[in-house]
């Protein structure tokens, strides 16, 4: 996986925090069951601010898939092309995460967080049943 930036805010630091090779952890509203990404203060359905970090279904689609060529930040200047998908997930919010360069749109996918010290991001892990002998 590419090495990543630091987040700058708290909500961004709390996903961080949370983020392993187990689950996808994402806000979720307590008040009318929204999944939130990325992590805010208020939900996006209903305004409230009762947002719990919980686990959440880690399957999702690629609806795109790009490759960065050229970047101006340092820490992706040694590694590209860094292959980057658009995955819209089951719970309905949509996700840029870490992909090979094998991955295809309308590819079925999982999820899942890395965080190494001061590396985090998303990375697509493909399912058994799509993967390529």
């Amino acid at each position: 996986m590419a090495e990543a930036l630091l987040p700058q805010t708290y909500q961004g630091r709390s996903l961080a925090e949370r983020m392993s090779d187990d689950s996808l952890v994402l806000q979720v509203c307590e008040n009318c069951s929204a999944v939130q990404y990325p992590p805010r203060e208020c939900c996006r359905e209903c305004l409230s601010d009762a947002l719990a970090w919980n686990a959440v279904s880690a399957e999702g689609r690629v609806v795109a898939v790009t490759a960065l060529q050229h970047s101006l930040e340092p820490v992706f200047q040694s590694q590209t092309p860094v292959h980057i998908a658009n995955i819209r997930m089951e719970t309905g919010v949509t996700i840029l995460a870490f992909c090979d360069a094998g991955t295809t749109a309308g590819q079925v996918v999982n999820v899942s967080g890395a965080n190494e010290g001061d590396r985090f991001g998303f990375q697509v892990v493909p399912k058994a049943s799509e993967k390529t002998p």
